[in-house]
């Protein structure tokens, strides 16, 4: 197997190819879990290890439900105790050929350091921000590199037997490393190291060098190498934005010298600027990027101001026309008597028409509301004047001595109520009129001469009487009610004259042969109005046969 699988100092996993010294921290496609022995410890710990849509690897313990990006400690502390070569990787010997890990790799600079790519500038930014933790191991704070070292680690160091015995105090040996350390960084840095550099190729330009092999764990060499490349991407990094913004700014000038507005065309741009000497300094890629930004500026300045204006013309133009729309405008008028043109020129007719339709439907609410109020204020006042002439109807049989009954005609009860001034006041309200009043009174009596007949059928029935036998004496009928019915309590002094006489006519018209009932009804309708009125004289209105 080619692939190796390690840690780092700050618990990322990442993997080595010994056979194309390649290094990379996704895992390769030809790596599977069982040749990962961090797969198994982190199954042992109930611990997955899974992939976001960014391809960054997180772990999670489905028994405690714990996330973390690191590999988990225990999974650590386990593959340094069993010895296995995950976090460290001994060199076997000088010659050790290594390659850059992926997405760190700073953009090239030529011999004079003086051109800048700005294609690899752009393209490499993102690689840079991955690595934002690396970059934090600057060669200033090299001292905090190795500090976490144990005594094993340090066990590797090859030094002289005359060097440790002047060696007595641990902080003593710290400080030589460091010094070392800085001495690698000094040594690559007068080589010319660059990002195109490989591990291989420093160790022939550098194997002869003291300072080469003050360091002599070769895996602490490639580390301090690593470390120097990433500095260097950020000192190239730095200067290819301070570069671009330079030519940003002075480009910047010569568009506002040749007064570019946010309508311009990129041809016609060129054709303006062509002859000014920043115009071949600069890629056309970049300069294109820089005439957008600007006319985009541009734009957005242009469209607010045009937004402004339009709001305070549209405001004035409101202030004008709102106390001039009523009801009933018409909008052809109205746009006559705008002179858009010249006093809103910002404004179009759809302005104007939605302003219209706008104060139209401000106006129709205005009227609802009021329409709704007056309503509301109707309700109350022709129910108040409905309560006052039922009141007045309730007195009427004690203040005036009339008495309802089911005979009892309109034109009688308008006499007594005519001059009244709840009569009056209701006679202008909607809602129930007092001739409505007055029918309710005609059936609540046809009730009651309804349930009296009942009660005189009834006692007829007990006593084996025929109506007919009375022909059409009514007081010889209200005699023997008042003998037969009023004996058993049926019949009361509740009866009153009237009753008896509208009780016996209709008991008579229930006892009417079927034909006779016919040709009456007949009558009734085809009769004339004199007729009908003549009948309803007779039998009251609203009697009920």
């Amino acid at each position: 197997m080619t692939w190796e699988e390690l840690v780092d100092d700050e618990g990322r996993v990442y993997y080595y190819n010994s056979k194309t010294e390649e290094t990379q921290w996704g895992r390769p496609e030809d790596f599977t879990s069982e040749d990962s022995k961090i797969d198994k410890l982190l199954a042992k710990g109930q611990w997955s290890r899974f992939v976001t849509d960014e391809g960054e690897v997180y772990y999670f313990n489905e028994k405690t439900e714990e996330s973390v990006w690191e590999l988990p400690e225990e999974v650590q502390r386990k593959l340094k105790e069993g010895n296995d070569e995950v976090t460290t990787r001994e060199g076997e010997g000088k010659e050790e050929d290594t390659k850059e890990v992926e997405n760190i790799e700073p953009s090239k600079e030529s011999d004079d350091h003086t051109a800048v790519n700005w294609e690899e500038s752009e393209n490499t930014e993102g690689s840079k921000r991955k690595v934002k933790k690396s970059q934090a191991n600057d060669i200033v704070g090299l001292k905090e590199l190795l500090r976490g070292s144990d005594e094993g680690e340090r066990s590797m160091i090859r030094v002289d037997d005359d060097r440790m015995k002047d060696v007595e105090d641990h902080e003593g040996i710290r400080d030589e490393e460091d010094y070392s350390k800085q001495d690698f960084i000094e040594m690559l840095k007068e080589k010319g190291v660059d990002s195109s550099w490989s591990f291989t190729k420093v160790m022939e330009s550098c194997i002869e060098d003291p300072r080469y092999w003050r360091i002599e764990d070769p895996l602490m060499r490639k580390q301090m190498h690593e470390i120097y490349l990433i500095g260097k991407a950020d000192e190239e990094f730095k200067k290819v934005e301070n570069s671009k913004e330079a030519y940003r700014n002075t480009f910047t000038e010569v568009l506002k010298k040749h007064d570019v507005k946010y309508y311009t065309q990129w041809k016609t741009c060129v054709r303006e600027i062509i002859d000014e000497s920043i115009f071949s300094l600069i890629p056309t890629s970049l300069k294109r990027e820089f005439f957008d930004e600007y006319v985009g500026r541009l734009r957005l300045e242009h469209d607010s101001e045009q937004k402004k204006i339009r709001e305070q013309q549209l405001d004035k133009l409101t202030e004008q026309l709102t106390p001039a729309i009523k009801y009933d405008s018409s909008f052809e008028k109205l746009l006559e008597s705008v002179d858009l043109e010249k006093k809103y020129p910002a404004l179009s007719k759809l302005d104007v028409l939605t302003l219209y339709e706008n104060v139209i439907k401000d106006r129709e609410a205005e009227f609802e509301d009021r329409l709704r109020e007056n309503e509301k204020l109707n309700y109350r006042m022709d129910r108040r004047a409905r309560d006052q002439f039922r009141s007045l109807l309730e007195e009427l049989p004690k203040k005036k001595g009339i008495k309802y009954s089911a005979t009892l005609k309109w034109s009688e009860l308008l006499t007594y109520i005519r001059d009244e001034e709840a009569f009056i006041e209701l006679c202008g309200h909607q809602g129930s009129s007092a001739i409505d009043f007055y029918w309710d009174i005609i059936d609540r009596e046809n009730q009651l001469i309804r349930t009296k007949k009942d009660l005189c059928r009834q006692v007829l029935s007990a006593n084996k009487l025929d109506i007919g036998g009375f022909d059409d004496d009514v007081d010889r009928f209200k005699e023997k009610m008042k003998e037969v019915g009023g004996s058993n309590g049926t019949i009361t002094d509740e009866f009153s004259d009237e009753d008896y006489k509208l009780v016996f006519e209709l008991l008579k018209e229930d006892e009417k042969p079927t034909a006779t009932k016919r040709k009456h009804e007949t009558e009734e309708t085809s009769g004339s109005p004199d007729q009908k009125k003549s009948r309803l004289a007779t039998m009251g209105y609203g009697a009920i046969r």
